[in-house]
């Protein structure tokens, strides 16, 4: 009798252990089975809000297009517009930057591989401007420029010899740490125009005086607000900004009012899913696009 008992116990030891590890595997499956269709419906999204970005991204171009045949200027410098999506619950926000605001860096050297003078001092005026060293202009040049030649206060150790594609390669330049490439991010680019013109409707205070060593804050602040109301419909109506008028000659072929070169941001957003594109897009070229990222 205590044999058959110890039997029976036996067999329903097994037979729950069994049960556990028949739970444990439909548990195991049941949660892959969440895994992947989690996964599934997460790429499915991603694709999905790619295309709209994508698709938001043309929308921009053409919104921007329009407003340029309208227009003989561009202001302001950046605006941002959420789209609604008949239909669906997907967010789309969309942002266009006029890269015209900022100083091309690139410029600082023209394609041929001579030096840009007037560039290099703008751009040395905005590095004082920014309590930042001014040998930095002389080490981009040297980066830029197609020789092995050192300029005093340069260094040729590492350089691409090439225009920049990317502001981060700014960042391998002698210098340029962390606080100097944020401080200087803000102000300059690797698009817009290749002589260095800035537009001067969509420019900060700081690019503004770094235009030329008259323009101090006041007179940068004091434009800022003329083209809050009048945006400047063409370069000679700087001299109707007050304290500009004798700057039209010294400043020639150093501004623009309207501009080609834009930055655009399109996020589409699905709940906990967000696909974002970025594009910039020369449009005095036909609609060239300079730089395309899909994260």
């Amino acid at each position: 009798m205590k044999a058959f008992s110890d039997r029976t116990g036996s067999v329903l030891v097994l037979v729950l252990l069994l049960l556990v590890f028949l739970v444990a595997v439909v548990s195991e499956f049941a949660y892959d089975i969440f895994i992947s269709t989690s996964s599934l419906q997460n790429w499915y999204d991603g694709v999905r809000l790619r295309e709209l970005a994508d698709s938001g991204v043309e929308v921009a171009k053409e919104m921007i297009n329009e407003e340029r045949s309208r227009r003989s200027y561009t202001y302001p410098e950046s605006i941002t517009l959420p789209v609604t999506v008949p239909g669906i619950e997907d967010t789309l926000v969309i942002q266009v930057t006029d890269e015209q605001a900022r100083f091309n860096i690139n410029s600082l050297v023209f394609p041929n591989g001579n030096d840009n003078p007037e560039a290099i001092n703008q751009f040395r005026r905005l590095l004082s401007l920014l309590d930042l060293d001014e040998a930095i202009a002389d080490r981009l040049a040297d980066w830029l420029d197609p020789d092995s030649l050192p300029r005093p206060g340069g260094d040729e150790d590492g350089a691409g010899n090439r225009k920049m594609f990317t502001l981060e390669e700014l960042k391998g330049l002698k210098g340029i740490d962390e606080e100097t490439y944020r401080k200087l991010s803000a102000h300059v680019t690797v698009y817009g125009d290749i002589g260095g013109r800035i537009n001067i409707n969509t420019a900060d205070p700081l690019n503004l005086m770094a235009l030329h060593e008259a323009i101090d804050r006041t007179l940068a602040e004091r434009l800022v607000k003329y083209r809050e109301e009048t945006p400047l419909k063409s370069v000679s109506s700087l001299s109707d900004v007050p304290g500009f008028r004798d700057m039209i000659t010294p400043l020639a072929g150093r501004y623009v009012v309207k501009s080609g070169v834009f930055g655009i941001i399109a996020t589409a957003n699905a709940g906990r899913v967000k696909r974002e594109v970025r594009e910039v897009v020369d449009l005095n070229a036909g609609g060239k696009v300079l730089y395309y990222r899909a994260l």
